[in-house]
């Protein structure tokens, strides 16, 4: 199975200016955003919580989580 190349997607690079452990944290805070997400008439969903400032224990700065997920966002959306 051939794994595509997703530089087309980001043909500027700003997600790759930041750390692969900056870039870590913040695609797991919006996948926690994403997945905590429901519907009205489902009660079978739980929003997904993290404790503040996890991506500290990593020693990564809140600035960078920041600055990657705001990348990312620009990337996937």
């Amino acid at each position: 199975m051939r794994i595509p190349n997703e530089t087309p997607l980001d043909p500027q690079g700003e997600a790759l200016k930041h750390l692969a452990i900056a870039l870590s944290c913040a695609a797991i805070l919006l996948a926690a955003e994403g997945a905590g997400v429901g519907s009205d008439d489902n009660d079978d969903w739980k929003a997904v919580t993290l404790p503040d400032f996890w991506w500290r224990a990593l020693n990564v700065s809140t600035n960078d989580v920041i600055a990657a997920k705001e990348a990312l966002r620009k990337v996937l959306v």
